[in-house]
């Protein structure tokens, strides 16, 4: 989960009991940090970077407990503390932003979150409710810094929030008969205001059967173009975009 890139050819990606980080040229797993006790039966979800060295972590919890748990680790890896978010669970991704706020996903929605100085407690700033589905899975900033982009899980939607709340757009690809949006999780906007939505379609070996697995959209929100390709590659979550038009305003 939450593929980031970490510098030039890395990428970091969240895993069982922590994070791993794969150099692209290299082709190797240059950096990995699996710590089961402070990141049990997959609770990690996603991971984001401080200015001193440290780093947050986002934890999910299971059964019952409706809470997502913050764990901040310091430079050398040990845990700092640990900051709660009641009432809400399943964080899939985590964003933090310049003035140190924090974007989290969650099982109905995404918020913006702060984090105390000291304490346990996170406040939520405010909270964006999904118009429809669970799980959604990865939220990012716009380019003009005005709104918010998230895929919406099993809503299967691409939403253009603006900062305040109020929805702008939502998107869903027009797929051929058979195919479906099933699922969308991370997304990344171009300078030319096009957006790529990775469609999540299952676990299972030939899920990725059963709907595109990428989606461009343009600026007015038609899918202009998709990577459908199930022999080559499985169910796809996560996207960062190397090359395309429009990266770098052309």
């Amino acid at each position: 989960w939450d593929l980031k890139p970490v510098g030039a050819d890395r990428y970091r990606i969240v895993c069982h009991g922590g994070f791993m980080v794969v150099d692209m040229k290299a082709r190797k797993v240059v950096d990995k940090f699996i710590d089961k006790t402070i990141f049990p039966n997959w609770t990690a979800t996603a991971m984001c970077d401080l200015p001193d060295g440290g780093s947050l972590v986002s934890c999910r919890t299971f059964g019952k407990d409706k809470v997502i748990l913050i764990k901040e680790l310091s430079p050398d890896r040990k845990l700092r503390r640990v900051v709660r978010f009641d009432g809400y669970m399943n964080a899939r991704s985590m964003i933090r932003l310049a003035d140190g706020d924090i974007l989290l996903a969650h099982e109905k929605g995404f918020l913006l979150g702060r984090l105390p100085a000291t304490g346990e407690v996170g406040e939520v700033v405010r909270n964006y409710p999904q118009p429809s589905g669970r799980n959604l899975f990865a939220v990012v900033p716009d380019r003009a810094g005005t709104g918010y982009w998230a895929g919406t899980g099993y809503g299967a939607e691409l939403v253009h929030y603006a900062q305040g709340g109020d929805i702008l757009s939502v998107w869903k690809a027009k797929q051929r008969a058979g195919l479906v949006n099933y699922f969308y999780g991370q997304s990344e906007e171009m300078a030319n205001g096009h957006v790529y939505q990775c469609n999540w379609t299952g676990h299972g070996e030939n899920d990725s059967e059963k709907g595109w697995q990428v989606v461009e959209f343009d600026a007015d929100g038609n899918s202009i173009w998709h990577l459908y390709d199930p022999d080559r590659f499985g169910s796809v979550s996560g996207i960062v975009v190397l090359e395309a038009p429009g990266k770098e305003g052309k």
